[in-house]
């Protein structure tokens, strides 16, 4: 997770994963005509706290069939970046 000083996304990046084939895979896939992972690519330009699924009434189109990848992934990002601009002393 790429996040500038005022906790503003600027990209994610899923380094590794071993999901199901075809539901949490998913989480890697780029649609035809796109040069990245859709579902990455969401997350671009949201406030790193503020992102959750749409299944929480969140900001992040879940994965269809793979809700549990799509809030692990959110939540990841969310957390780690909350607990980094909370050391920053940023938290807005």
């Amino acid at each position: 997770v790429g996040v500038d000083t005022s906790g503003i996304i600027l990209a994610i990046q899923v380094l590794s994963q071993t999901e199901t084939p075809g539901l949490g895979s998913k989480c890697e896939e780029i649609l035809p005509g796109k040069s990245s992972p859709w579902f990455q690519e969401q997350f671009k330009g949201k406030k790193a706290t503020e992102v959750a699924v749409d299944k929480d009434n969140g900001n992040i189109d879940s994965i269809t069939g793979a809700t549990i990848t799509s809030r692990a992934i959110t939540d990841a990002i969310a957390d780690s970046t909350r607990s980094l601009i909370n050391k920053l002393g940023r938290l807005n």
